[in-house]
């Protein structure tokens, strides 16, 4: 094959890096998701148990 001309190979390196950064991005907001997840399921336990209470000693009351 026939040598490449630097212009190329810069622009090629670029865009490769580039690429590189956005996958890290990707994996990093994919981390940052899950823990999302996480905490959501995490508070809606906490709301579930408050409603819970709630009921409870509003039963009590009566």
């Amino acid at each position: 094959g026939g040598a490449r001309d630097p212009e190329q190979v810069a622009a090629a390196a670029r865009l490769e890096a580039a690429y590189g950064e956005l996958l890290r991005a990707k994996s990093r907001l994919e981390e940052e998701k899950g823990r999302l997840e996480r905490e959501k399921e995490e508070l809606g336990r906490r709301l579930e148990s408050s409603v819970q209470e709630i009921t409870r000693l509003r039963a009590a009351r009566c």
